[in-house]
């Protein structure tokens, strides 16, 4: 099965991948983003390992391969 994408108007919802880090990075860096999440601003570095660490615990279920 392919991966599953969700296209609306201004907004897609798509399996993340380690290539997001950057624009991971444009919230997480951001401390009028963070402020209202229950961490502090992080920096490229920490938002790169945020996403391999969701990616490495994601449960297998055929759409990767």
């Amino acid at each position: 099965m392919d991966p599953v994408t969700l296209t609306g108007r201004i907004v897609a919802v798509r399996q993340f991948c380690g290539g997001d880090a950057t624009d991971s990075f444009a919230n997480v860096g951001d401390d009028q983003f963070t402020r209202w999440r229950s961490f502090d601003s992080r920096n490229l570095v920490i938002a790169r390992a945020m996403l391999d660490g969701a990616s490495a615990i994601r449960q297998p279920d055929g759409r990767d391969r």
